[in-house]
């Protein structure tokens, strides 16, 4: 598989209770893990399935335009990203230049 192009997505973190949650906020994806590394790990792995699903079902285009997730041909440069939400003490926010693959 190559890349096709990429997107850029904002993961948060959080605790609640005795657990860790992830959420990627562009695409909903959200997991849960003991610790903040398994959580992320874990978010880190659900994302590509997301995107994979969509692309076999026909649908990446279409929830990219309604969720106004930019698609880059080409690699964005580390400026695109800087954290541009309001920052929360509780969360802790990052944001990735993920690539996007197509068969």
């Amino acid at each position: 598989m190559a890349s096709s192009g990429y997107i850029i997505v904002t993961l948060q973190f959080w605790r609640e209770g005795d657990q860790w949650v992830g959420l990627c906020s562009e695409l909903g994806t959200s997991v849960c893990g003991d610790t903040i590394e398994e959580t992320e790990a874990a978010l880190k792995e659900a994302i590509p399935l997301h995107l994979n699903t969509l692309e076999d079902v026909g649908e990446r285009e279409r929830f990219f335009k309604k969720h106004r997730i930019q698609f880059y041909r080409r690699r964005p440069s580390q400026h695109h990203t800087k954290a541009d939400l309001p920052l929360d003490r509780e969360v802790l926010t990052q944001k990735q230049i993920l690539p996007v693959m197509v068969a």
